[in-house]
């Protein structure tokens, strides 16, 4: 190719002269000697002492002139998405039980984890170093068998300064693969770690749809009869869905 951009002739005489230095960064060494000796050997683009010099390299001979190591493979993309269901936030006080929401993806997906509503208390009315919030996070399949969970710890944020912000992203222990069409839900239990009953508010979405597209993948979420702490279509936990859309083997 270089060399009819160059408009010269393509042998091996040209294409070892538009290489230049950087022949000597091809790891021949690594190439299949069948191929090696009926394609490049015979193109002109090496001489014979480099030949020979990889030759050699298959017989233990250490080689200088080529590097050996096999290729670093390049890191796997990730394509990670949030489906957002909300059109904001706010604070309401805490309520125990259970938060759940179901949901279709329109094809299949990998699921990564979830976005939560970050609970918060006021930092007057408790030492902040002994409030730990548990949350425990279950995917449930079509016939309500658990097929993936998470169980996070986390320091409450407070009034002043939130450092965790809105919400607080919850992976999964593992990915899950998502089925298109079918139903799953997402359920949330969070518990105060501490002796002392405190207070605290939490960060809950309001103004949600049901139904969000995001990557192209549309989510349609539909109200859980497991729900008893407040989540719904509309408000509530589960601001988000984090998921992958390389679905087509496992990476």
């Amino acid at each position: 190719m270089q060399c009819q951009i160059n408009n010269r002739e393509t042998n091996g005489e040209n294409m070892r002269e538009i290489a230049n230095k950087l022949l000597y960064l091809v790891r021949f060494p690594e190439v299949d000697m069948t191929y090696f000796s009926e394609k490049v050997s015979k193109s002109g683009v090496l001489n014979s002492n480099e030949i020979v010099s990889i030759y050699q390299s298959h017989f233990g001979e250490k080689n200088d002139l080529f590097p050996h190591q096999p290729r670093n493979p390049y890191g796997k993309k990730q394509f990670r998405s949030v489906a957002n269901r909300f059109s904001g936030m706010l604070l309401q006080k805490s309520t125990t039980g259970l938060h759940a929401i179901s949901f279709y993806a329109s094809r299949d997906i990998w699921l990564i984890g979830v976005v939560i509503g970050c609970p918060i208390v006021d930092r007057r009315s408790i030492f902040l170093s002994s409030c730990t919030v548990q949350g425990e996070i279950k995917v449930l399949s079509n016939n309500n068998s658990c097929v993936a969970s998470s169980l996070k710890k986390f320091g409450l944020a407070e009034k002043n300064g939130e450092p965790y912000g809105k919400c607080y992203d919850i992976i999964l222990s593992n990915k899950l693969r998502i089925s298109a069409n079918q139903l799953y839900t997402c359920t949330l239990r969070m518990e105060m770690m501490t002796t002392n009953s405190v207070e605290y508010f939490c960060h809950v979405g309001i103004g949600g749809a049901q139904q969000t597209i995001s990557d192209g993948v549309t989510f349609i979420f539909q109200n859980s009869p497991s729900s008893n702490a407040g989540t719904n279509i509309r408000e509530g936990q589960f601001a988000g869905l984090i998921f992958d859309t390389c679905c087509t083997k496992e990476n």
